[in-house]
Parts: structure tokens; sequence; C-alpha cells
């Protein structure tokens, strides 16, 4: 689970199964109400986070970057990745990411790839 920069909200997974994909459930901390769900399109969910002063959640998994408008519960963009992470992070500024993870099948083939927003 993961707050948001001012503590407002609380964004909790859970995980797929057969027959469903795998949902992030956005709380309001205020009224302790569930605000909203997101059906992320992928089955794991590696690691999420909010990016500061935007309405945006950042969802990896699956080789896929995911940037999702909690406001409107709308994907806005998606980025395919070469590696399953381990490892996400902003840059400094806030302008990009930065991915680590393992890239095919060998746990020793490490790789890091930063993408831009």
């Amino acid at each position: 689970m993961v707050f948001n920069a001012d503590g407002t909200l609380l964004a909790t997974h859970k995980s797929s199964d057969e027959n469903e994909e795998a949902k992030i459930q956005i709380w309001d901390m205020q009224t302790h109400m569930l605000k909203t769900t997101i059906q992320a399109p992928m089955d794991y969910i590696a690691r999420y986070f909010f990016i500061p002063n935007t309405p945006f959640l950042v969802i990896i998994g699956e080789k896929m970057v995911l940037f999702w408008n909690i406001h409107t519960n709308q994907l806005v963009l998606k980025y395919d990745i070469r590696c399953w992470s381990h490892a996400v992070n902003m840059v400094p500024d806030g302008s990009g990411i930065i991915v680590s993870g393992t890239v095919g099948s060998e746990a020793d083939e490490n790789e890091a790839q930063e993408t831009n927003i």
C-alpha cells in the first residue's frame, strides 16, 4: 500500500485471480470511503506510486508501466519496457522514471532503463 504526498489518499492492491485483472483501490483517508477502483490490464503488479502534485498513479508490472489518472479513472500513458522490474523510482526533477530489472530468464542479467515522462 502507498499514500499520496499529503496523506489524503491511500492506494492498495489485490493480485489477480484466474478470471480478473489486478485491482488497485484508491481510498479517501478523510472519509475512509473507497474513491475508485482501477482495473489494471495486467495479472501482476510489481509496484505503484503517486506522482506528487499530479493526479497520476504509476503502476508497474508485466513489462509495462502505466500512468493512470485517478480523477478520471482513465489510463493516460502506457510504456512497454524490456525487463521485469525490480525497482522503480522517479527522476529527482520529476521528468521521468527509472526501471531496474531482469532481462530474459537469467537472474544475473540486470538492466536499467530510463523512461521520460
